[in-house]
């Protein structure tokens, strides 16, 4: 089905230094700071232009996926909005402020297709926002490691750290079909879970998605899976076993068990906040057959997120089988 989707996963384990470090309690907020910006456009932009509109290495910028809205130019993803950007980042979900120094804090980065190249520029940003603007107020962190992961294998390779400074390329990679030999393993029961960690705000025509109606949580993975996949995958395109409308129509018939989500921050919908989006958060009980349809979607899902701002760390879930 999308045994071609190439993955990354990095583990960035940072450490609070003299006097320790004081992070904000809604670590997303961290990407949209000024400072991350500004180092991001200054590394990554070969161009230095301040404008991206007309810039012909947009599509190839990590700033300008990042941050600009890309539309697609491609006429068959036109009506599903802007370019995702082919990472996303996982900051800590903790509410924690306070580090005393040696304690350690985990951020998590997903690569993506050919977003793969993109891990050095990366690594070396974030080294340097650590130094310079990750804290609030005084303190001083420092980024210790950086490890590649595969939670399917278990491997581990370290590509930073052990005090020197250069950085090694991975071999560790997520391969799809790890995904799907996964979903067929854990296939069997009817029941699953999604805990909404990060608020996952979902468009629905005019509106914003307030429950979580399966299908159209089925539906707004699928749009972003297909899109990963063909604009950082050389225009791969997904090989489903039944059309895209027999997929969802198969997902209307799964059901709600117990609902314990909520549309949080309903409020700053009309405010420019975009460091405390609003969105669906909380626990879904669902119940259906056909889950080996879907479980794939769903399982990639955690690493790709779904929804506005995905790659900064929103729409961020836990499934559970």
């Amino acid at each position: 089905m999308f045994k071609d989707f190439k993955m990354a996963y990095y583990s960035f384990i940072v450490e609070a230094e003299d006097e320790g470090a004081v992070l904000p309690s809604n670590k997303v907020s961290l990407f949209f700071q000024k400072e991350f910006k500004e180092i991001l456009h200054r590394h990554a932009c070969k161009m230095q232009k301040n404008e991206c509109g007309d810039c012909l290495l947009k599509f190839h910028c990590a700033y300008a996926l990042m941050y600009e809205n890309l539309a697609s130019t491609s006429q068959g993803f036109r009506r599903y909005g802007s370019v995702p950007a082919p990472f996303v980042w996982k900051p800590p979900l903790e509410k924690k402020t306070d580090y005393f120094k040696g304690e350690k804090i985990t951020f998590n980065l997903v690569l993506l297709g050919k977003g793969t190249e993109y891990a050095e520029l990366l690594i070396r940003i974030f080294q340097q926002f650590v130094q310079k603007g990750l804290t609030v107020g005084k303190g001083k962190l420092d980024l210790k490691s950086v490890l590649a992961e595969n939670p399917f294998t278990g491997e581990q390779q370290l590509i930073y750290g052990d005090g020197a400074d250069n950085i090694s390329k991975t071999a560790v990679y997520i391969k799809g079909n790890q995904v799907e030999d996964w979903a067929r393993e854990n296939s069997t029961s009817k029941s699953f879970s999604l805990l909404f960690l990060a608020p996952a705000l979902i468009a629905e025509e005019d509106e914003y998605l307030h429950d979580p109606r399966f299908f159209l949580i089925l539906r707004e993975l699928l749009k972003r899976v297909q899109m990963i996949y063909y604009f950082h995958h050389d225009f791969l395109e997904l090989e489903l076993e039944i059309s895209y409308h027999e997929v969802i129509e198969k997902a209307k018939k799964v059901q709600i068990k117990k609902n314990q989500v909520t549309f949080s921050n309903a409020d700053k919908l009309n405010k420019n906040t975009a460091d405390n989006l609003p969105g669906l958060l909380g626990k879904v009980d669902y119940t259906g057959d056909n889950k080996e349809g879907y479980l794939p979607f769903l399982k990639l899902g955690e690493f790709i997120h779904l929804g506005h701002k995905a790659e900064l760390g929103y729409g961020r879930y836990r499934l559970r089988t």
